[in-house]
């Protein structure tokens, strides 16, 4: 759990303790946060919160018909306070919860910026899952007669303490589900973990401190492995020694994914100027990184040269046990003649069919969730359906021959939260088997885990990628 004001409410809670007495407040529901030590002070400092969302870490809700939510306070002088419950919009779809983000639009505690300056963060909720018609409210303490959602004590014109209040949850009444239902999760045999892999549709979900287009094939001067490839350019050195600069080299991270193994397995299309090497960045749930740049023979770093038309390059990386992981690539450029820093050529990258995966499956093919060597509906794009606005822009599975397991799992092929009833008892399946009549089976397709609520992976592609040295 933690709790935090930024710098800028403590300052001005200093100066006027009573400044948010009859405010409107909002509420932000944050799916993605880290797990904060109360000590914790990174991100404390005034802020925006369009701008808190933008940090690594922190991924505002992803969920249809999501909207910031507002109430009116009531604060005192060491205490802000709630009369009744704030509730999510009723239409909501249901996400995991991992912050709760309370701000005011006040530009007293920041700045003439129209945006609303954050105020307070909670990890109480760590894990929670909330949806449509549910509420977040503050108990009645009856030892100091109010909803109190945060206080504060004030010693020398200094806020010297923070307190949380106890803020909770209220489920809304959950959907009607009849007696004796089921629920079967069906997993993938393969997940290509990288969003957007080869720029079907845009260049969407890839973060770079360069520029990144997609390229019609057609344009290029060699066989590209599809009909567009992304193209990554606009970096060059100001170091009297570019060759050691890392600001003059272009990286490129993908969509954050959570592996399920110790091992992952990369491998891309690439062609382009200078040299290339491939990183798996790792998360902890405090969102410190390592990057696992690959070791050969223990001593050298897998790189490629970039010359000649387009390659597969393939290698392993180590997960870590980590929480999140994002896929790394780095490009350099070169000197033509070693001895003069004036004849450096700027790094450029054309990649595409990009493809991270669980396992150590160096020589296996890469897919997406258009490809179509296999069985039909074999390969879709991770969500609730195999729909075109997720086509490019999220994760691919592989099932192994699909319609046939689920002919022998239900005697027919269900689709997607399809009830199996009294009716499908009749045919002759596994699930007749296992289960007593009268049962309702719904089965899950295109999931990751159990209670997979399916959101899209996030899309940091117009948020330019912070370089940092240590990479």
């Amino acid at each position: 759990m933690g709790f935090f004001f930024t710098t800028a409410l403590t300052d001005a809670l200093a100066v006027d303790p009573d400044i948010l007495n009859g405010k409107t407040l909002g509420l932000a529901i944050m799916s993605r946060a880290p797990l904060l030590d109360p000590e914790y002070t990174s991100f404390t400092y005034a802020y925006w919160l369009d701008e808190l969302v933008q940090e690594v870490g922190w991924r505002e809700c992803p969920a249809a018909n999501y909207a910031r939510m507002t109430f009116v306070a009531a604060s005192s002088t060491t205490e802000v306070s709630i009369s009744s419950s704030i509730a999510l919009p009723a239409t909501m779809g249901e996400t995991e919860v991992r912050a709760l983000v309370f701000y005011t639009a006040e530009t007293s505690l920041g700045g003439a910026s129209a945006d609303p300056v954050v105020l307070f963060g909670t990890s109480t909720l760590t894990d929670a899952y909330l949806k449509g018609g549910d509420l977040v409210y503050a108990r009645n303490d009856l030892t100091v007669g109010s909803r109190w959602l945060w206080s504060w004590s004030i010693n020398g014109g200094v806020v010297t303490s923070v307190s949380e209040g106890p803020i909770v949850t209220m489920r809304a009444a959950p959907s009607f589900e009849g007696a004796y239902t089921q629920h079967m999760w069906m997993f993938p045999q393969r997940v290509n973990y990288i969003a957007n892999p080869s720029f079907e549709k845009d260049a969407s979900c890839w973060q770079t401190n360069g520029n990144l287009t997609r390229v019609a094939a057609t344009t290029l001067d060699t066989t590209a492995p599809s009909p567009y490839v992304g193209h990554a350019y606009g970096v060059s050195s100001v170091e009297p020694l570019p060759q050691y600069d890392p600001e003059g080299r272009i990286y490129l991270r993908s969509a954050p994914f959570y592996p399920k193994t110790d091992f992952m397995t990369f491998q891309m299309n690439v062609m382009g100027t200078g040299t290339v090497r491939v990183g798996l960045m790792t998360y902890r749930r405090d969102y410190t990184s390592d990057v696992d740049w690959g070791v050969t023979d223990g001593l050298v770093l897998e790189e490629w040269d970039l010359s000649g038309g387009f390659s597969l390059i393939t290698g392993l990386r180590r997960f870590n046990d980590s929480y999140e992981a994002a896929l790394l690539i780095e490009v350099r450029g070169y000197l033509t003649d070693p001895d003069d820093v004036n004849t450096w050529v700027d790094p450029e990258l054309y990649f595409d069919q990009v493809l991270t995966e669980s396992g150590a499956l160096l020589d296996w093919p890469y897919f997406d969730g258009d490809s179509t060597y296999g069985a039909p509906d074999d390969y879709v794009w991770y969500g609730s359906a195999n729909l075109a606005t997720k086509q490019g822009v999220s994760y691919s599975l592989w099932y192994n021959n699909k319609a046939a397991v689920a002919g022998r799992m239900f005697g027919r092929f269900l689709d997607d939260d399809t009830l199996y009833t009294s009716a499908d008892e009749q045919l002759d399946s596994l699930v007749t088997q296992w289960t007593p009549a009268g049962t309702c089976v719904v089965p899950h397709w295109n999931v990751l885990s159990v209670g997979d609520t399916r959101p899209l992976p996030e899309d940091r592609s117009a948020i330019p990628l912070e370089v940092n040295p240590w990479w």
